[in-house]
């Protein structure tokens, strides 16, 4: 037993790649904009709400 390595198939290899690509380019994605980005609830609208 201490001679058999376990291996992952390519195909979910590649696709837990592609799964840790994308949160990867989430992350990268809302630091770069999120700065830029108007608010979506102004501070006035938020405190007239009933």
């Amino acid at each position: 037993m201490a001679d058999e390595r376990s291996r992952i198939p390519t195909g979910e290899m590649a696709r837990w790649l592609f799964v840790l690509a994308l949160l990867v380019a989430g992350i990268v994605f809302y630091f770069r904009f999120a700065s830029r980005a108007e608010p979506i609830v102004t501070p006035t609208m938020q405190d007239s709400t009933p």
